[in-house]
């Protein structure tokens, strides 16, 4: 689809790969987005899902760590980059609140 600014989307979209490279680095996970059309109001929206997976070492499944969804309307972002950078500072802070769940003496 062309762009309606006059300019590639191919910067946003390598910008957002590099992002989330180094967030899965730095996090030590693997991150997977997708999205749902759903209807909202008689309007068309997406449904993003967020969610950041480890990897089992003896059967090599992924193991879901944490995960979050919210509409695209709902987050109120301009662009999709946007929503994307949004997603992955939600999933931060839950990876954040596991992490020091697991530290709290039981």
């Amino acid at each position: 689809m062309a762009s309606r600014q006059g300019f590639s989307a191919t910067v946003g979209v390598l910008d957002v790969g590099y992002l989330m490279e180094a967030f899965q680095t730095l996090n030590s996970c693997i991150l997977s987005l997708s999205f749902e059309v759903t209807t909202r109001r008689g309007t068309p929206d997406l449904m993003v899902i967020a969610t950041a997976y480890t990897v089992d070492p003896a059967t090599a499944d992924r193991v879901p760590l944490v995960s979050w969804r919210s509409s695209l309307s709902q987050l109120n972002c301009a662009t999709m980059e946007g929503a994307i950078t949004l997603c992955l500072y939600r999933i931060d802070g839950l990876l954040a609140e596991k992490e020091m769940s697991a530290l709290q003496p039981k």
